[in-house]
C-alpha cells in the first residue's frame, strides 16, 4: 500500500534524463499518489515527467498541476488508476518539448484501466 505526498513548491525542480516520478509496473495494487506541482517536473532524455502506469488496482493518483510537466522526447505524464485525478490550473503540460520528438507523444496519455 502505498499512501505519499510530493509537494514541488514554485521555483523546485524535480529532473531526470529519464523519469522525473515513476511508479514501477506492478509494485503498488493500492493507496494514493498526491502530487502537487507548482514548479518544473521535467524527463530530459527518454522518460516520462510523470510515469504512473505501474498503479494497478485500487491505486490512485491525485495530481494538481499549477507548473509544468514536461517530457522533452515522450509524453509529459503516463497516468494509470481507475480513479487517479489531474487537474491543470494554469499550468504546462507539454510531452515532445525537443524539436524532433513533437510526433506520436502526448501530453497526457492514459494506460489501461486509467
Amino acid at each position: 500500500m502505498l499512501n505519499a505526498t510530493i509537494n514541488n513548491n514554485a521555483g523546485g525542480v524535480i529532473r531526470s534524463g529519464d523519469d522525473a516520478i515513476q511508479v514501477a509496473v506492478g509494485t503498488v495494487s493500492s493507496g494514493q499518489l498526491n502530487i502537487f506541482n507548482a514548479g518544473l517536473i521535467e524527463a530530459t532524455s527518454g522518460g516520462q515527467g510523470l510515469d504512473l502506469q505501474g498503479l494497478v488496482g485500487t491505486a490512485v493518483a491525485m495530481i494538481d498541476n499549477t507548473g509544468t510537466i514536461a517530457g522533452d522526447t515522450n509524453d509529459a505524464v503516463r497516468i494509470a488508476g481507475s480513479g487517479s485525478v489531474l487537474t491543470n490550473t494554469g499550468g504546462t503540460i507539454n510531452g515532445g518539448r525537443a524539436a524532433a520528438y513533437a510526433v506520436n507523444v502526448d501530453g497526457v496519455t492514459f494506460v489501461d484501466g486509467a
